[in-house]
């Protein structure tokens, strides 16, 4: 069964067609169900801030920017919850010709960020945070 896009984070890209070089700043935040890696997690429905340029290069789209979420966990080192917020840089390419693990897809008119937020979360969730560097566990 297909996934159903998160609308919020479908952007359309039409307008970048027309010309290479065109930009399109996007600012967009969504909620997604628990994303987790080890014990940091970001509970379910607390917004993921998405701050890109989207800029038309040959065959595709780039996007550049940040993802921003709030996290939880507990210090490795004393188990006392730890939170903090994850800025998570992005530079990607939405190619025509897509290829897996190095590009993604880029629709007739949209592409959905929704993959590359969901793994710029995922790849920078820290795995072992602390309280603070001097915590003494």
């Amino acid at each position: 069964m297909a996934r159903q896009a998160r609308r919020e984070l479908v952007v359309d890209v039409a307008a970048l067609s027309r010309e290479l070089g065109e930009r399109l700043p996007v600012e967009r935040s969504a909620t997604f169900d628990e994303l987790r890696v080890l014990e940091t997690v970001v509970p379910q429905g607390t917004p993921v801030r998405v701050a890109l340029t989207l800029e038309s290069i040959q065959g595709g789209v780039t996007a550049a920017g940040e993802v921003v979420v709030d996290w939880e966990s507990q210090c490795r080192r004393c188990l006392e919850p730890v939170r903090g917020t994850l800025v998570a840089p992005v530079d990607e390419i939405f190619a025509r010709n897509h290829v897996d693990g190095d590009t993604y897809p880029l629709g007739h008119d949209e592409v959905d960020l929704e993959p590359l937020v969901r793994e710029a979360v995922l790849l920078s969730l820290p795995q072992a945070p602390l309280c603070g560097d001097e915590c003494p566990g």
